[in-house]
């Protein structure tokens, strides 16, 4: 699965060996390697191309695994049976579909490698849609991607509007000038006054709806991401993305209210909980499954997917 090529800023000689065959993107920073040619691969990738004839309920025979287990790039042999027999005891394999397989993990198979894949420069996913213009090192964007102060530029933006997010009174009005050395009836001052709180109420509200349309906007962005590292088995980072996006939505508020949100908001938070909560599963984290799940049932009761955890 790994990352798109697209926000791949390095050379192409830099970050072309440890391109999946597979999915065509950069390998996860959990790739493996093969021991007979040394080409990387997404880690279930991998492991999806080798069960691509899928299990048998009869045991396969050396041959017919020799057939199925070939390099995606170079179509060598890796099953480890097909290979020579001398000092099979000190050669470690990686067990895939019930086979000993000649691969391992680039980050002890080749340290170097996995180093060098590491620093590839890459740019945030986020830069078409939210204009992110974070870049730095692979290894640095999950980080990067969950740290608090990442991909708030719509609260920067703002700044420049007529009031800012932090208003929380009724800006001073100014008297109206004198018009030809009359001064202004109480009459015309009250039709001034109703006109600018209208005009403020109006600001207000369109402020609120751009904010709202961008959380939502934000937070898909990371339930994305996020269900790109589940459909990995990356369960961890998976979790700490819904999680991040569960505070985008709420602004880290534990004790939020789902009456202050909208029905929008809150059908997406319970799609994050019931997300979190598969994640938690994984992670034999129970409790927190259980706790995820109510809250799914308490913004949403009839989000019956979430009964297929237990």
């Amino acid at each position: 699965m790994g990352l798109d090529l697209k926000h791949v800023l390095s050379d192409e000689r830099h970050h072309g060996p440890f391109e999946c065959t597979i999915c065509q993107n950069l390998c996860g920073l959990d790739a493996l390697v093969t021991t007979p040619c040394s080409h990387v691969f997404c880690n279930l990738c991998l492991e999806k191309w080798l069960n691509r004839y899928g299990s048998s309920s009869f045991p396969s025979s050396i041959a017919q695994n020799q057939a199925k287990h070939k390099c995606p790039t170079c179509n060598k042999n890796l099953s480890f049976h097909a290979r020579d027999t001398q000092n099979q005891s000190s050669r470690e394999t990686t067990m895939i579909g019930g086979h000993c397989i000649d691969v391992r993990k680039l980050e002890y198979a080749q340290p170097l490698a996995y180093r060098v894949l590491r620093r590839i420069q890459v740019a945030c996913p986020f830069l078409e849609k939210h204009g992110c213009t974070w870049k730095g090192d692979y290894e640095d964007l999950t980080e990067h991607l969950l740290s608090e102060n990442a991909h708030q530029a719509w609260g920067k933006d703002n700044k420049n509007r007529e009031y800012s997010s932090n208003f929380s009174g009724r800006p001073p009005l100014k008297r109206p000038k004198p018009k030809d050395g009359i001064e202004n009836s109480e009459t015309h001052n009250e039709d001034e006054i109703a006109k600018s709180n209208s005009h403020v109420n109006l600001n207000l509200s369109m402020k609120n709806i751009d904010e709202t349309n961008h959380r939502l906007e934000l937070t898909e962005s990371f339930k994305l991401q996020a269900n790109s590292k589940f459909a990995d088995a990356n369960f961890m980072e998976a979790r700490d993305l819904y999680s991040k996006s569960i505070s985008v939505v709420t602004g880290k508020n534990d004790l939020f209210s789902s009456d202050t949100l909208s029905d929008e908001e809150n059908q997406m938070l319970a799609s994050l909980f019931a997300n979190r909560a598969a994640a938690h599963l994984q992670l034999k984290e129970f409790v927190s499954c259980i706790k995820d799940s109510e809250s799914c049932v308490k913004l949403d009761k009839k989000y019956v997917k979430v009964c297929f955890l237990f």
